[in-house]
């Protein structure tokens, strides 16, 4: 059962009402952080680079984790995304 979700103004405050984030290895604001990121459409690969230029390792595969535990609670429903190109594949001349 999900839980119900109340309207709030401190994402931290609903992050630390779901209980996900057990082990604090990495700092609880970081992996929120990450996880909005990446919710919001940044590719794992760029949200562990992106903390990597601010001098924080991480790993796309806990991004990935963090991610993970965080949809067993809630269902993110992103949009498909868009692309101002087609590819088109022509097989052999």
């Amino acid at each position: 059962m999900r839980p119900t979700v109340e309207p709030t103004t401190d994402v931290f405050a609903f992050f630390r009402n779901l209980n996900v984030f057990v082990r604090n290895k990495k700092r609880f604001e970081l992996k929120v952080t990450a996880v909005l990121l990446n919710a919001f459409g940044l590719s794992l690969r760029k949200t562990s680079s992106l903390f990597g230029l601010l001098s924080e390792s991480v790993s796309k595969s806990c991004v990935e984790g963090w991610m993970r535990k965080v949809e067993e609670k809630l269902s993110f429903d992103p949009k498909p995304r868009e692309y101002s190109f087609i590819a088109v594949d022509c097989g052999e001349v």
